[in-house]
């Protein structure tokens, strides 16, 4: 996907919105691969937003491969 212009806004770079030689905004694009950028209290973080501001929808995110999510 870092090769992908349609995603890897690469144009955010050529218009100055992005620092050029600090870093890229796609990492490897792997399931599960949250889990060596985060810590336990982000984590925490973003399952506590996640209860508060979709508790009255039937969005659920998938954050691991072949996982079966719990139905309400």
């Amino acid at each position: 996907m870092t090769h992908n212009p349609s995603v890897n806004y690469q144009h955010w770079k050529e218009l100055g919105f992005a620092h050029k030689d600090k870093g890229n905004f796609l990492r490897k694009g792997e399931v599960g691969n949250w889990k060596s950028h985060l810590n336990e209290e982000q984590v925490s973080m973003f399952e506590a937003w996640e209860r508060k501001h979709l508790k009255n929808t039937d969005l659920k995110f998938i954050y691991e491969e072949n996982t079966t999510q719990p139905t309400t």
